[in-house]
């Protein structure tokens, strides 16, 4: 098991390593942001950074969460114990979590209202907080889809870019 978690970590490349290792110590601040290509291993390396983190995390796609928030506020959204959650119970798993990490960021060329809202009170919730967003767009993109304020909060912290194809056997970052 260990071999394989550091199998992993080494197809990460030292500056995608190292960008992880500095905010999770305080030497780089937040959020994270890994931006590249599809394939570029970006979510591999998010996961890989809660894992270190070791503690209580979250992740998911801004999609799926979007898409709990709209489940709970129609009445529509149970845990597997039967209990019925209220949006405030889907936003406190992400603003109470240690480290949160949110994957498809920026991945439309257009966004709803409920989306738009929804990753800007994402952003605003864990403001200095161990978090990720990964994207597969720059900040021109995500200006674009989004607007300037929230690509702005998205690049206000570390931004890293990644490239090549994990899935081809080479190394992401630079």
């Amino acid at each position: 098991m260990l071999e394989r978690k550091n199998a992993q970590r080494d197809r990460i490349a030292p500056k995608l390593r190292e960008a992880m290792n500095d905010v999770k110590n305080g030497l780089s601040p937040w959020p994270l942001v890994i931006v590249g290509e599809a394939g570029a291993g970006k979510t591999c390396a998010a996961l890989l950074l809660m894992e270190w983190w070791g503690r209580n995390g979250c992740y998911t796609t801004l999609p799926r969460f979007c898409k709990r928030l709209a489940e709970a506020m129609h009445g529509r959204l149970y845990t597997s114990t039967g209990y019925q959650m209220q949006e405030d119970d889907v936003w406190d798993e992400w603003t109470r979590a240690a480290v949160a990490a949110m994957d498809e960021v920026g991945t439309r060329d257009r966004v709803s209202d409920h989306h738009f809202e929804t990753l800007l009170e994402a952003l605003n919730s864990r403001e200095g907080h161990p978090t990720m967003f990964i994207s597969n767009s720059g900040r021109t993109q995500l200006a674009r889809v989004y607007d300037d304020r929230v690509a702005s909060r998205l690049t206000g912290g570390t931004v890293v870019y990644v490239k090549g194809d994990q899935r081809k056997g080479k190394t992401v970052g630079g």
